[in-house]
């Protein structure tokens, strides 16, 4: 088609049209305004090298950093919607518009981080140089869509302060995630150990010994996408080197892909409302987590021998399981076209008003307009196009992890039958054994409590005193905190529940101080352990069993596709 004036005439006033929300950013840039005179002048592909000359021609008159910053935050919102025009007028494959997202928050992020260093107060100078920002996430992978929150994790350097890195923390996310309009990007910390609830910063130890203590298949999977976009590059290069081990697993326990099939079903059932299942692109039937979860899980099972697997990439890694054999060409072939497929429909989605959504529109006009923007003729056309590519994901995604539901151990009811003292005390004490919804209830930590309870009903059945140990027991569950390895040490090794149970039920003072002191559980036991067959669980090692790479002591063998053989515990 020839290019003439009239038709990008034309084609501007239909993205005014089709965004409104970026109509309203065009009307307030005087740089945007202008480009308009020449629309050539504002498609082009921008590399971080024309970001820097940019943005040092921008803060030429800004003399300080909360000029800098509102400076930042106006050519970050217009170059947004630049790149949005840019998608609207020249239809561009999914992955090249997910790189030029990305190197615009890359850029962002690098820039916010610098102009927080600038206004640090004094007693923080010199005390931030192994500051890093750590990305997961879509930005992580190198994919942003175009309305993405920045899953962030920070850490610094191991010899210096933890309060100033938690000073300049607190900026970078104050900075871009300002409320209302100020905002920059949405930033996003519950990936973080311990979630909102955990610090805000850390040394690269520190998160290398929790994940190797508490890591859950989720984090495994978030780490996947692990890479660090700004500062300093050696302390995150470091961290993930570290980590490799507990991202990618030489052995795993047969829930582990079921864990991740257990999450998608749960999000899917409690997060996306009843009337709203068949406009949910994310995570609804067929959408983009039914891509990504497969992916991600296979990239878990075999990346430790498959080292082409261990990308942050989805697409070259499916490009990749395809190449071992260990998914169809044609399952590869729908991954690819289906995740481009949702992540172009996404972008559109969000650059229609400015905002993060994952719902098709329920009006037909608005349906119409999303079709022709996406060169897909009519709103009923686009809906026959999703459900086709819904149909097709969810039969892969099926064929991948259908087969892995979490295989669950019946329970045993209350031991009504023991010779209780205080039977309603000792039944609350019973119950308080249970993992709930706290932060390390995996199905893991489910499966192993489940199989763990016969053999507790059996220890008090052959107990004189049950009340004492049932009471000691539940204690030092809540004071030795890491369910998922305790329960799992104690189903491999039930020498070991034994002489606990003993312990708590001869006597009360000594219990009390173990229960202070949950980490003498190992010196009281050692001497007396069974040596576990499985060789996942050394008495020796700290917390009696490490997650961190290796055997998890559930003795399952992984077949070529991801599946697991029959050697279930």
């Amino acid at each position: 088609m020839k290019e003439t004036p009239a038709r990008w005439k034309g084609l501007w006033e239909k993205f005014l049209k089709f965004s409104p929300g970026c109509a309203e950013v065009i009307s307030s840039s005087e740089i945007l305004r202008e480009g308009v005179k020449d629309p050539l002048s504002l498609l082009q592909d921008k590399a971080k090298g024309k970001y820097r000359i940019e943005w040092k021609e921008r803060i030429s008159e800004a003399d300080s950093p909360t000029r800098r910053l509102e400076a930042l935050r106006e050519w970050q919102r217009e170059e947004l919607v630049r790149l949005a025009w840019r998608n609207f007028a020249q239809p561009i494959p999914a992955g090249e518009a997910a790189r030029a997202w990305t190197t615009l928050g890359e850029f962002t992020v690098q820039t916010e981080l610098a102009l927080a260093k600038e206004k640090a107060p004094d007693l923080d100078q010199g005390e931030t140089e192994g500051f890093a920002i750590l990305a997961l996430g879509k930005l992580g992978a190198g994919d942003l869509n175009f309305y993405s929150d920045l899953d962030l994790i920070f850490v610094y350097g191991e010899d210096e302060k933890e309060s100033a890195a938690t000073r300049l923390a607190r900026t970078v996310v104050g900075d871009l995630d300002a409320p209302g309009g100020e905002r920059i990007y949405r930033i996003d910390l519950r990936l973080r150990p311990e979630g909102d609830r955990g610090p805000l910063v850390f040394t690269p130890d520190a998160l290398a010994e929790y994940y190797e203590a508490y890591g859950e298949v989720w984090e495994r999977c978030a780490w996947i996408r692990g890479r660090g976009v700004a500062g300093d590059e050696e302390n995150a290069y470091e961290l993930l080197q570290a980590l490799q081990p507990f991202i990618f697993p030489r052995g795993l326990s047969p829930s582990a892909l079921g864990e991740l099939f257990q999450q998608k079903s749960r999000a899917e059932d409690e997060l996306v409302a009843d009337e709203d299942r068949e406009r949910e692109i994310k995570r609804g039937r067929g959408g983009l987590r039914e891509v990504e979860f497969p992916v991600l899980g296979l990239q878990l099972l075999h990346g430790a021998s498959q080292p082409t697997l261990q990308t942050h990439d989805l697409r070259k890694a499916i490009r990749n399981l395809e190449i071992l054999g260990i998914i169809k060409q044609g399952e590869a072939e729908i991954l690819r076209g289906g995740y481009d497929f949702w992540r172009r429909l996404e972008d559109f989605l969000q650059m229609r008003q400015l905002r993060q959504t994952h719902l098709l529109p329920e009006n037909p006009e608005d349906m119409d307009l999303l079709a022709q923007a996406l060169g897909q003729g009519t709103g009923k056309e686009l809906e026959k196009m999703v459900e086709g590519w819904r149909g097709r994901v969810r039969h892969v995604y099926d064929s991948i992890l259908g087969d892995l539901k979490p295989k669950t151990v019946a329970g045993v009811d209350w031991p009504g039958g023991v010779d209780w003292a205080d039977a309603k005390a000792a039944r609350l004490a019973w119950e308080s054994l249970e993992p709930g919804e706290e932060v390390h209830a995996s199905g893991r930590t489910k499966e192993n409590f489940q199989r763990w309870l016969p053999l507790l009903e059996k220890e008090m059945r052959r107990c004189v005193r049950p009340d004492p140990a049932l009471t000691g027991l539940a204690n030092f569950v809540q004071a030795y905190g890491a369910r998922s390895l305790l329960y799992e040490s104690l189903c491999a090794s039930p020498k070991a529940l034994e002489l606990l149970v003993r312990f708590f039920e001869s006597s009360e003072s000594l219990g009390r101080a173990l229960v202070a002191r949950p980490e003498l559980f190992e010196a009281v036991t050692q001497s007396e352990l069974d040596t576990p067959s499985n060789g996942g669980i050394s008495p020796a090692s700290p917390g009696l069993a490490s997650t961190g790479g290796g055997s998890d002591g559930c003795g399952a063998t992984l077949c070529p596709r991801g599946g697991v053989a029959d050697r279930d515990p």
